[in-house]
C-alpha cells in the first residue's frame, strides 16, 4: 500500500511497486492457467453413478 502524509516522501518506490505488481500478476495468471488445465484434464464422473 502506497501512503504518505502531506510533505513526507513515500517510503516505497513507485516504479518498483509497479514492477512487483506486474510480477505478482504474471505468477497469478500462470497459476490460474495451470489450475484450469488440470481441471480440464480431470475426468469427472456423472452424478449418481457412484464410480
Amino acid at each position: 500500500m502506497l501512503r504518505y502524509e502531506d510533505q513526507d516522501a513515500p517510503a516505497e518506490d513507485r516504479e518498483q511497486l509497479l514492477v512487483d505488481l506486474g510480477r505478482a500478476l504474471d505468477r497469478f495468471e500462470s497459476l490460474s492457467v495451470r489450475i484450469n488445465r488440470t481441471n480440464n484434464a480431470t475426468r469427472q464422473r456423472p452424478a449418481g453413478t457412484g464410480r
